[in-house]
């Protein structure tokens, strides 16, 4: 009587036992394998930008991630609202002359930024 067990890692270590007799082969529940959720980076482009007061620009955001990260999204601020403020879909707007930074943080890792 042989037996031969083979092993698969598609996401899952799925492990499955064959014999040659019908001998009863007991299968353990699939152990699931983590992937990489690691949020590596916030991308906004353009990455400046000059606009009039009153003028109006959107920026996007794009998050770097691991393969397993579930949710990409980022939230909008501004360093100085009083010089432009920035819309949830980050459209920013020109309040008065000066310098801001519009930053992008991702929603899952807001110390990625």
């Amino acid at each position: 009587m042989q037996s031969v067990v083979r092993s698969t890692l598609v996401g899952l270590l799925t492990i499955a036992g064959l014999t040659a007799c019908g001998d009863k082969v007991t299968v353990p529940t699939p152990i699931t394998v983590a992937g990489d959720s690691t949020i590596h980076a916030v991308l906004v482009a353009p990455a400046s930008l000059t606009i009039a007061v009153g003028g109006k620009a959107v920026l996007a955001a794009s998050v770097d991630a691991g393969p397993a990260a579930k949710n990409r999204t980022v939230t909008w601020s501004s360093s100085d609202a009083t010089v432009a403020t920035v819309g949830t879909d980050g459209t920013v707007t020109g309040v008065k002359a000066g310098t801001v930074s519009i930053i992008a943080a991702s929603v899952q890792d807001p110390t990625v930024r």
